[in-house]
């Protein structure tokens, strides 16, 4: 459909002028890891990544892996658009596909319900941070990609230190 809404476009000549963004809010396990749905406890890759598609007609296709969430979505519109504004939440994700040398976010946390996920490039850390004798899940994302072993026994100090930048970013200890 995304095609066809852009062939749509491209009969009058909107395409030259129009900036078009598809974006999903999250996506949904299928038995992955033995659910059928999605739920705050399963803060995999398929419940907590995005896609996010931009279009633009005065711009060279690019790719960007930095780590971005929903609230990136309005900065950049903004600087694509070129509309001056105030400081928004968020970052302009499009400086990471245009410039290679901008630093990218070390890592992002994603919360659902009484749960929240640390990750970066390498890891994985999620917990409900809720309860006090919660299981601390950590995957290693480069040697399981599909998050099935759970390593924060054999990690502590990773574990830790996503423990740590949980609780800074609650601004308490666990549990919160």
């Amino acid at each position: 459909w995304v095609g066809y809404f852009l062939g749509v476009l491209a009969e009058p000549g909107l395409d030259r002028r129009t900036i078009v963004m598809v974006v999903n809010d999250h996506g949904t396990e299928l038995m992955d890891h033995g659910q059928f749905s999605k739920s705050g406890s399963h803060l995999y890759a398929h419940n907590t990544q995005l896609f996010w598609l931009i279009r633009h007609p005065e711009q060279q296709p690019g790719e960007c892996s930095a780590l971005v969430q929903n609230h990136d979505l309005f900065p950049t519109a903004l600087a694509l658009l070129h509309v001056p504004h105030s400081p928004v939440a968020g970052t302009n994700a499009w400086q990471w596909v245009e410039q290679r040398d901008v630093p990218e976010r070390e890592y992002v946390i994603t919360g659902w319900g009484s749960y929240a996920s640390v990750r970066d490039a390498r890891w994985n850390y999620f917990a409900n941070f809720e309860e006090s004798d919660a299981k601390e899940a950590l995957f290693d994302l480069q040697a399981d990609p599909g998050e099935h072993v759970n390593v924060a026994q054999k990690y502590p100090a990773e574990r830790q230190h996503r423990r740590q930048l949980l609780e800074e970013f609650l601004g308490q200890p666990l549990p919160a």
